[in-house]
């Protein structure tokens, strides 16, 4: 947690650096970030059976970074965002079916139902 909670160190005024929000708020923040992913990167590993995917996830939300809720000078980032969150709702389990991702399902007799 210690090398993610470096990023923040540029972004915070010092007159923040011994507020409650620096000691506590952040690591906290970081903590259930942290919990969150790798909840969704064991849903994808345990949903598609292939390692791929959690991998991809992860690569994918280095680059990106932390999502933008909303914006002060434009509505659309917002109303972005919503879209967002929304379709990946809508969409998360029907695009992460094992049947999808394996065809070898008739001759498994893992606990999971699929082999890759």
């Amino acid at each position: 947690m210690s090398s993610q909670l470096r990023d923040f160190l540029p972004a915070l005024p010092s007159l923040y650096m011994n507020s409650n929000l620096f000691v506590y708020g952040i690591p906290g923040f970081q903590l259930c970030y942290t919990v969150l992913f790798g909840s969704f990167a064991s849903l994808l590993l345990i949903r598609t059976g292939h390692l791929t995917a959690p991998i991809a996830a992860h690569i994918l939300c280095n680059f990106m970074g932390l999502p933008v809720p909303y914006s002060r000078r434009n509505g659309l980032v917002t109303v972005a965002f919503l879209a967002g969150v929304a379709s990946f709702i809508w969409l998360l389990f029907p695009l992460t079916r094992h049947d999808l991702y394996n065809d070898r399902l008739e001759s498994c007799s893992c606990w999971h139902g699929y082999c890759s």
